[in-house]
């Protein structure tokens, strides 16, 4: 459907796009993909985690204390933006529908994207914390719910850094 990016439905009003890494060629996939399925709200995933793939590889010449400061941080920051989205998801989903003051009613549709591909495993993660928190499922249960949808859709592999997998273990066990 997309030139080298990949979309998804995760449910029937939210969709994700992993993009190519080509922000012109993503920018119309995006537009497209707009059009296709009525979306009306666009989350750049990108302006809120484009810290977390690299930053720690940058800082590998520090001290180890350092390093594990910046991990908490960052770790703290991606927790923060995750509790959020995944509020603001679980409020699509549970309310399909707006009514705006004009008295019209209009579905939320939403899509969640990235177009940087070092932000990719943000996008999964994203999706894996909101299983894990609403669904009340593991890690590995929700990245296997996750792998069969991805995969059914777009022949798309999951990829995570060990600091993502650590992460959502830590993150997604304490309810």
């Amino acid at each position: 459907m997309t030139k080298n990016g990949q979309c998804f439905s995760i449910f029937s009003n939210l969709w994700f796009y992993i993009g190519s890494g080509n922000s012109h060629l993503d920018s119309e996939n995006i537009t497209r993909i707009k059009n296709i399925y009525g979306i009306n709200k666009l989350l750049n995933l990108d302006s809120k985690t484009g810290f977390w793939p690299d930053t720690l590889a940058k800082y590998n010449q520090y001290d180890p204390t350092i390093i594990a400061q910046l991990q908490i941080r960052n770790n703290d920051r991606l927790i923060a933006i995750y509790k959020t989205i995944s509020q603001y998801i679980n409020n699509i989903i549970s309310n399909p529908t707006t009514i705006h003051n004009n008295g019209k009613t209009i579905d939320n549709i939403v899509l969640i994207h990235t177009s940087d591909t070092n932000n990719t495993e943000c996008l999964i993660g994203l999706y894996i914390y909101f299983l894990c928190k609403y669904s009340n499922v593991d890690v590995k249960t929700a990245t296997e719910i996750l792998r069969t949808k991805i995969h059914m859709n777009t022949h798309t592999n999951i990829h995570m850094t060990d600091d993502m997998k650590k992460f959502l273990i830590i993150n997604c066990s304490n309810k």
